[in-house]
This record gives structure tokens, sequence and C-alpha cells, in this order.
């Protein structure tokens, strides 16, 4: 398991708060990639951010194809784009790095996952936490069995109102509080249990009738016939961010398991049997940083390239059976 001993050239499409705030950074400080270029539509961003990171400005999208220096495609474009986008990168030999939700359509998916295949790129979703020590010590909680027999699993994710809320109530866009934010707490349990079978025993998604997009949702799970687990998620309430396993010797809960600032110091409320607190502190991390050097890893490496479309594929179908139940 070695780093690529060249950086790799990535150039970022979509310049929203998200791809300046934690994408771009991430890359400035990461050892495995150079910051080549910025693409998107919106002049005024481009030509400030591509001055104050000193590289490559591109305004039209297929400019950046015939480009034989650029090694990754960063997709920080709505989901409504990321097929489209994503087939042309892959046509073009670049590796593809897309945002959550690789696709909201599981037949697109399906076919940028069969295309990266056969053309031997790398092909990711950008979920970060999976990469924080927070989640990754949650999940040896689990493999080291010191919860014990687990019999519940509660997961929350909602935002509050946005002031600016981009594509995510813009149907043609690829608007969706599914694959938006639903996503985190569903591949959480796909991520904890990677071995079991999970079944779908109930879902609910709420409309919003003014533009046809999902505002809200929950999931009822059944994982290896055992564990029971709720999932919420929704736009426009308080904000939850947490999870709660409830086990035979004790149970674990904590905040802010999805989103959270690089200097945020997890916490595990632990409960033992007789229903006694501690807390355990988790090492603080840089979640994006930690995303990118793992999928730059899969640029060499083909075990973790497998295992990467193995995780799209088995998330995307989970996904698509949730939204066709509720």
């Amino acid at each position: 398991m070695t780093m690529p001993t060249k950086k790799s050239n990535i150039i970022v499409c979509g310049l929203g708060n998200h791809a300046r705030k934690n994408i771009i950074p991430a890359i400035l400080n990461s050892e495995a990639l150079n910051l080549y270029g910025l693409c998107t539509r919106n002049n005024n961003v481009l030509v400030s951010t591509s001055e104050k990171y000193k590289c490559l400005a591109f305004s039209d999208f297929d400019e950046i194809l015939n480009n034989k220096n650029i090694d990754i495609v960063y997709l920080s474009t709505p989901p409504g784009l990321h097929y489209e986008q994503g087939i042309k990168a892959l046509n073009a030999s670049k590796h593809l790095w897309i945002e959550k939700p690789l696709t909201i359509d599981i037949r697109e998916t399906k076919q940028l996952i069969k295309l990266a295949s056969e053309s031997n790129l790398s092909l990711c979703e950008g979920i970060m936490y999976k990469y924080h020590p927070h989640f990754l010590e949650l999940k040896q909680y689990l493999t080291k069995n010191l919860l014990g027999r687990v019999g519940q699993i509660s997961s929350k994710f909602g935002l509050p109102k946005m002031n600016q809320p981009g594509f995510r109530f813009d149907k043609e866009q690829g608007a969706s509080c599914l694959y938006d934010v639903g996503i985190y707490p569903i591949s959480l349990i796909l991520s904890l249990f990677p071995d079991e079978e999970i079944v779908i025993e109930e879902s609910h998604l709420i409309f919003d009738k003014s533009t046809g997009t999902d505002v809200s949702g929950s999931a009822l799970l059944l994982i290896d016939s055992r564990i029971h687990c709720r999932l919420e998620w929704s736009y426009n309430t308080s904000y939850r961010n947490e999870v709660d396993l409830w086990g035979a010797k004790s149970s674990l809960f904590t905040k802010k398991i999805f989103s959270k600032d690089k200097d945020y110091i997890p916490t595990f409320i632990i409960s033992n049997i007789n229903g006694e607190i501690s807390e355990i502190e988790i090492e603080k991390s840089n979640h994006f940083l930690s995303m990118l050097n793992f999928f730059s890893k899969t640029i060499t490496d083909e075990n973790f390239a497998k295992e990467q479309r193995s995780q799209i594929s088995r998330l995307a179908e989970c996904l698509s059976r949730i939204n066709k139940i509720g």
C-alpha cells in the first residue's frame, strides 16, 4: 500500500462553497495531489479562485478533456450533471472522483462503474466521514465486540434552513434530500456492516409540493436478521448529526459523526450495563484530506479501486430501493 511517487494533477470542477472551503484546501495539503486547475462557468469566481491558488482556469468542461496533463477530474457540480460529465471524463482517460451522490439514478451509476472498470480508471465517491478516526474507531467497537451483541441502532442527520440552498430544491439539477442528506446515515450502516445482509423493512419520503423534491425521510433496516436500525434525515429542521448503538454490554452515542470541522474533537459517550456514563475522546482530523489521500491509492492499487467500486454499487442499490419504497 504505497502512495504515488509523483503527484497527480487534479482539476476541480464546480466552485461552490464546499469545494472552496473543504476540497481545494485539502488538495493543497495532500502529498499525493497537485492542484492543476479549476473549472466553472462562474467567471468571477473562476478568475479570483484560480489567481488565489495560481492554477489554470477553465470555463468550459470540454476544454479539460483533451488536456493530457490532467490525471484526475474531481466533480463538485450538482448531482444532475455527474453522469454526463463523468462519462466524458472517463472516456477521456481521466480518473474520476465525484462528490456524493455519484448519481441519483442507479443505471447511470452502474454505467460509470462499468466504464471505469473496463478502462482501468479510479472511480471514487466523496463521502468524507468514512476516513475520519471518529468513524474508524466506531467501527472498531463493533469489530472487537466492545458493546456486546448490538440489537438497536438509530442515526439522524438534519440540516437547518439554508440561505443559499443551491441545487437542493431544483429537481432538474438532481435535488433529493435522500441522496444529499439521507445518504450519510444509510452509508454509515452499510460501512459498519459490509458483509451482512441488510433488509429494508420500511421507508418514507416527504415531498415539497411546490418543487416535487423529497425534503425528509426515514427508513427501518434489519441487519443480519437481528439488528433493528432506524434512520432519519431532513432539510429545514434543527441540526442533528448523530448515531446511537445499543448493545448488551454497553451503549455508545456520539455527535457529529458525519460532518465536522478539522479542529473538532469527537467524543464517544459510553453507558455501561448499569447505566454509568464515561466519555472517550477521539483524535481530531481533516477527513477531506484523509479521503483524498485514500482515493489516490486507488490509482495504483487495483484492490482499493475494486473495493471502492463495490461500495459505490452497494450504496446505490440500497438508495434506489429506499427511494422506490418511499
